[in-house]
């Protein structure tokens, strides 16, 4: 059933509220427990998914599985069958429904049609009533309720009573009025009735899945009394809005309201598909934005010290002040470019030390997230002048010394694909240079 207006204040306060907090493009999976901008632009290379305790998070509970979950999927699906996560993440609504989504295993293209609609019917508000309703009666007729709103409609069959079989599914897991301190509850109960509860299983998802575009023939589509001659007798191939909506939402739009439901479903697309490919581009686990892990380990990324030690060399570098040069250990197809960098540095008078900590190679975790391999594992980072460059920085260019990195330096570094931890989004670590953008 259509969405109407005419929502409460404190309903209107609620969505209003939880879309003033979208997340930036380059930080739309950023969560609680799920924080991938920061992985990638943190110097930590091999991820590791957290695992959301339930209630913790951004969720409440509900649900089945053990609540780890990793929504990092590149653009196709993941399992469908996997558990159903213990709690949401994400910033807002449209945050948590796509992360939820993406983790059960649709697609970017299936998940922005889902979503598409569900904003189109409810705001993405797990209590709003049709018409500005606040009517928690199971039994009433004729008037949604929820995400989809869920509608008991009469028919040559008997009654549809989908309006009272979600809101005593809420009722059975603790839901059991419009209380915002249970609202991500009341999400996440829905987007599992949703998933698997109304029909007792999957019936939609595989589907949905093989659909390769959002956009659709509107006209071919509607179940508008008025338009409904010309609709086809199956929207598969239609695209995933329109033939999610043929499958699950069955409202009576016209071939323009369909429309308004496609154009959101391009919006979700493109504000969180392109964030999650830039971050997710992955190499087996690797979080790789730049997209060059696989031209250096075209077998896959080392699990292990002794599985790195055939992708390695040593090389002496030119430094100032040291006619004996550094002797560096890194990965051996990149030698070219590490000397090309200490070359360059001397040339422009920039002193290295050598006795601070310095250093490329080191398998080793993550100093700023233990239990994640630092990129130094991979032979592809390198850190220059610790004491004078320190991690946690309070500026990228500390300015301490003459060992403090400078613009000049930094240039060099980034004229041969390196990228700097000064540039990092959390924690500055100006000592940083690595080939592989983290």
């Amino acid at each position: 059933m259509k969405k109407r207006l005419g929502l409460l204040t404190s309903v209107i306060g609620f969505i209003v509220g939880g879309f003033a907090a979208y997340y930036p493009k380059q930080n739309v999976l950023a969560a609680d427990c799920f924080d991938y901008q920061y992985y990638s632009d943190s110097d930590i290379m091999f991820y590791l998914p957290v695992e959301c305790e339930s209630g913790g998070g951004s969720g409440g509970s509900g649900g089945s599985g053990s609540g780890s979950f990793n929504p990092c999927y590149p653009g196709g699906g993941g399992d469908l069958g996997a558990a159903a996560p213990t709690s949401l993440v994400g910033a807002d609504n449209a945050g948590k429904i796509w992360n939820y989504l993406r983790a059960r295993g649709l697609t970017q293209v299936a998940t922005a049609g889902v979503m598409g609609n569900l904003f189109e019917e409810s705001g993405l508000n797990p209590y709003v009533g049709e018409s500005g309703s606040t009517s928690w009666d199971p039994d009433l007729m004729g008037v949604g309720f929820g995400l989809i709103q869920w509608t008991n409609t009469e028919g040559n069959s008997g009654v549809s009573w989908r309006r009272r079989n979600v809101i005593n599914y809420l009722k059975e897991n603790g839901v059991a009025t419009p209380d915002l301190s249970q609202a991500d509850q009341a999400l996440l109960l829905e987007l599992n009735w949703l998933w698997d509860g109304e029909r007792g299983g999957m019936t939609w998802q595989e589907q949905l899945n093989a659909e390769t575009k959002i956009e659709g023939n509107t006209a071919i589509a509607s179940n508008n009394p008025g338009y409904n001659s010309d609709k086809a007798g199956s929207q598969v191939g239609n695209g995933s809005t329109l033939l999610f909506h043929d499958l699950v939402e069955r409202s009576n739009d016209t071939p323009a309201m369909l429309q308004e439901r496609i154009d959101q479903a391009n919006r979700y697309y493109e504000q969180y598909s392109v964030a999650e490919n830039e971050v997710c581009n992955q190499t087996g686990n690797v979080v790789d934005t730049s997209g060059k892990v696989a031209t250096i380990f075209p077998d896959g990324l080392p699990s292990s010290a002794s599985q790195m030690g055939g992708y390695l060399v040593t090389i002496n570098v030119p430094i100032l002040g040291n006619d004996d040069g550094w002797n560096i250990t890194i990965h051996k197809n990149l030698a070219d470019e590490f000397r090309a960098v200490f070359s360059e540095m001397k040339a422009i008078g920039f002193p290295i030390k050598t006795d601070g900590g310095e250093g490329c190679y080191n398998w080793r975790q993550n100093v700023n997230s233990p239990g994640n391999l630092s990129q130094h594992s991979f032979g592809v980072a390198c850190d220059i002048n610790v004491v004078s460059n320190p991690n946690g920085a309070a500026s990228a260019y500390p300015g301490i010394d003459e060992y403090s990195v400078t613009p000049e330096v930094v240039q060099i570094w980034k004229n041969h694909g390196f990228s700097w931890g000064g540039d990092f989004s959390r924690v500055k670590d100006p000592m940083h240079f690595s080939w592989l953008g983290g």
